[in-house]
């Protein structure tokens, strides 16, 4: 009883932290459209009156330009925020709305591969797999398949990013433990990561590339898909300056 009231304050605070979260990052592009759309507000109730009393071109013009400006900063925080609800509607995936199946791995990461080879290759960097193909799993491809798709993001965003040098590898592997279960291991030969962050990259919103377009979410969904969905465990490691990893571990048969 103990421990799962123990389990049971964690989720609560890890719900706390992430409305926290989400409503700090929405707050910034909602509030930068409200006080665009109502500063043209009150520029329409100037221009109403300038008509009545006789409105002048260049008036006109000047309300147009700044029509048009508004427009482009309510058109971009709005994408912004809709962007972000995407993320957070990805954070509540669950095995009921996925659809389960038997399936080869090596199926599932030659597709995978295919729709990040022209990244990977675009940053000069070598994509290896080392597979073994005719693994199969009773689980679910498409949570499976956005978690390693997260995980590659992850090391091209932050193992190969501008301040460092972008020759170097992302390798995908994947074996039988022979015990029901399947290791899979994502590793680059990037950056790495600080031994302090290690503790805090699965928490929500964390980030070390604040304002470079990141929401901190994708190893928090990453987790949750691994933890809940697949029903494995993920470890990370990492040495500063030789690269990092991520293995998960997978039973073949998925609960349900």
């Amino acid at each position: 009883m103990t421990q799962e009231e123990l389990v049971r304050r964690d989720k609560l605070a890890a719900l706390g932290a992430l409305v926290a979260g989400v409503a700090h990052e929405l707050n910034t592009p909602i509030g930068n459209a409200l006080t665009m759309a109502s500063s043209m507000s009150e520029r329409t109730a100037a221009l109403r009156h300038d008509l009545e009393s006789g409105l002048r071109k260049s008036v006109l013009e000047a309300y147009l330009a700044q029509a048009a400006s508004a427009d482009e900063v309510v058109l971009r925080n709005l994408n912004r925020a809709a962007a972000l609800v995407d993320s957070f509607k990805r954070i509540a995936v669950d095995g009921g709305g996925s659809q389960r199946s038997r399936f080869m791995l090596g199926d599932v990461v030659a597709q995978l591969m295919q729709s990040v080879q022209a990244e990977v290759r675009g940053r000069e960097l070598e994509l290896i797999e080392d597979v073994e193909h005719w693994l199969e799993m009773d689980s679910y491809p498409g949570p499976l398949t956005q978690a390693l798709h997260h995980l590659i993001e992850n090391s091209l965003v932050h193992g190969f990013d501008s301040r460092s040098r972008n020759h170097g590898s992302i390798t995908l592997s994947a074996h039988d433990s022979g015990n029901g279960e399947v290791a899979i291991t994502l590793s680059d030969t990037g950056v790495g990561i600080p031994e302090e962050n290690l503790p805090r990259i699965y928490d929500p919103f964390f980030t070390t590339r604040m304002g470079s377009g990141g929401s901190g979410l994708g190893l928090y969904i990453t987790h949750n898909i691994v933890t809940g969905v697949l029903g494995g465990r993920i470890d990370a490691a990492s040495t500063p300056g030789r690269g990092a990893s991520f293995m998960l571990r997978l039973p073949k048969t998925a609960p349900r």
